[in-house]
């Protein structure tokens, strides 16, 4: 982990990263992962084992070595890309 595939800054520090699924957030779907509460970042989409990505939805369950797109402010999503 700790680094994003794909990085955009948009105006007014808002980001939109692609990067791995981190230890704190991986074997749970995204409404018990939390995300926006826990570290600010919000997920659009999920992509598993080299698939397209696809839409993300409450019930995705988030594993280890799936990539994830986030967007939000740009410094949590540098961070949260930078989680292990």
């Amino acid at each position: 982990n700790g680094s994003m595939s794909d990085y955009f800054e948009l105006a007014d520090g808002f980001a939109v990263g692609a990067t791995r699924v981190p230890a704190a957030a991986a074997g749970v779907s995204l409404a018990e992962a939390k995300l926006r509460q826990r570290f600010g970042v919000t997920v659009i989409g999920t992509r598993k084992d080299g698939a397209q990505f696809s839409y993300a939805e409450a019930g995705t369950i988030l594993e280890a070595g799936d990539q994830v797109i986030v967007t939000g402010d740009a410094a949590k999503v540098r961070a949260f890309a930078a989680m292990e």
